[in-house]
């Protein structure tokens, strides 16, 4: 008997410790930005009504992510670019069959404004957006 208490008490504490450490890195995620980027949410806009881009910076660069809004929970091909003013190529995100979002993409931008093209399809593979956002973020 002794033994069964002294088993269902050293469950009960490593459970409890177990919580601890699965609720710590959540909430400090939160803190230091959002979806594998670091740095202050910076910019959020919609994007032909598919899903949102938000924009973080820290200092020196800006990183950004697509977050599907149709088709959330389903894979479907997306992808995400960026640009700095003054520069005419884009730095690619990675496209693939994203559920949830796309990126993140980052680029290292001080003293210019970025913007973020965005590319999302349905399901059957049609195109919903192919569009880029305005120039924001202008430091």
């Amino acid at each position: 008997m002794r033994i069964r208490k002294v088993i269902a008490a050293l469950s009960v504490a490593a459970l409890a410790s177990l919580g601890t450490v699965v609720a710590a890195p959540a909430a400090q995620a939160t803190q230091t930005g959002g979806y594998g980027c670091s740095g202050s949410h910076v910019w959020s806009g919609d994007v032909g009504g598919a899903g949102t881009v938000h924009t973080y910076y820290d200092g020196s660069t800006n990183c950004s992510v697509f977050v599907k809004d149709l088709y959330a929970g389903t894979k479907t091909y997306t992808d995400i670019y960026v640009q700095k003013s003054g520069d005419s190529g884009w730095i690619d995100g990675g496209g693939g069959y994203y559920s949830t979002f796309a990126g993140p993409v980052t680029i290292y931008a001080p003293g210019a404004c970025i913007r973020e093209w965005v590319i999302a399809n349905d399901p059957n593979g049609n195109n919903l957006v192919n569009q880029p956002t305005p120039w924001h973020s202008c430091s």
